[in-house]
């Protein structure tokens, strides 16, 4: 792995452990261990950091689980078509973020026949809702990537994944997120997942949401002299994901709370009674390893794509369970 990349992984990667509830020390230390007891399987290392980040985010006991999931890793290799290189990721998402392990596998299998993507398929897969409604959803989210000219590759499809497990509709987020991914395409070649993200900052409008990414970008950068700006970008968004609700009430304590994809400001039991829980379709549960924070993103100076146009690798920006860009 070029340093650049290790670099901007190991940023990534250390936003996202700041982010979890409890002692830095013991969170590191569980982080270590989580990423040690994977030495033995062959993907890549993104990959492997983004499963050790979700094992260090749970309260589940890792080392009473890794027959089960070495298990679960070969079934989607062997059965579910999952490259080696992204197996290790996709094993620890549906282990650590599924209420039920076969379910997650079955509606993993479902998902796949909608999406070449195996990161989106998984990201669709950890929720209970109901498969018909939750394909309808990312469809017309690929629909109008479509209509603004982008074809279909990862980037498409984990931003309509991540936008479909969402309360948030086309119709509620299209002027919005048209707006951030004209203003991070300067930045990103290939904006869409870094976008979905900082849309979902329901609480703030367009201009509010990107002036906290470029606040966080000026942050970074007086950390992180040896990284490009499209990284320090994809690390923002990282970083900034999360904080909307919590703003949003100091600025103004009156102002009232929209239906985010995680109310930061809430209960683990509120924000399940609160989201799904009286909807025709949800049935209230919602990824446990997205509490403290939604949606999990490591973040790469490059990122060898498995599907995309053109394929290969390209330039640095944000990506979620999986792939890891």
């Amino acid at each position: 792995m070029p340093q650049s990349q290790n670099d901007s992984g190991l940023w990534g990667v250390g936003i996202g452990l700041a982010k979890i509830q409890g002692d830095p020390h013991q969170i590191l230390e569980r982080f270590v261990s989580a990423y040690n007891s994977l030495h033995e399987y062959d993907s890549a290392i993104a990959s492997k950091l983004m499963a050790a980040e979700i094992m260090t985010a749970t309260s589940i006991d890792f080392t009473n689980l890794s027959e089960t999931f070495k298990g679960l890793e070969k079934r989607l290799r062997t059965e579910a078509s999952v490259p080696k290189e992204q197996s290790v990721g996709i094993a620890a998402t549906l282990l650590y973020g599924g209420p039920d392990n076969d379910s997650s596998f079955s509606r993993f299998l479902d998902f796949s026949g909608i999406t070449e993507s195996k990161e989106a398929a998984a990201i669709l897969s950890i929720t209970n809702i109901a498969t018909d409604w939750l394909t309808s959803k990312f469809q017309s989210y690929i629909a109008m990537f479509s209509d603004w000219g982008y074809s279909r590759s990862d980037d498409t499809d984990l931003a309509a994944a991540y936008m479909a497990i969402s309360p948030l509709t086309v119709n509620d987020i299209q002027s919005k997120m048209n707006t951030i991914v004209d203003a991070l395409k300067s930045d990103l070649q290939y904006p869409l997942v870094a976008a979905a993200i900082v849309t979902s900052m329901s609480t703030l409008d367009a201009a509010e949401a990107l002036d906290l990414v470029e606040k966080g970008v000026t942050i970074l950068g007086s950390f992180a002299k040896n990284l490009g700006r499209s990284v320090l970008v994809s690390l923002s968004v990282r970083m900034v994901h999360g904080v909307n609700n919590q703003l949003a009430q100091q600025l103004d304590p009156n102002a009232t709370m929209a239906k985010t994809p995680v109310q930061f400001t809430q209960t683990r039991q509120q924000i399940g009674q609160s989201m799904y829980g009286g909807g025709p379709y949800f049935g209230g549960f919602f990824p446990g390893i997205w509490w403290w924070y939604f949606p999990l993103i490591v973040s790469h100076s490059t990122f060898h794509n498995n599907f995309i146009t053109g394929g290969g690798v390209h330039a640095g920006h944000d990506h979620g369970v999986g792939g890891f860009a």
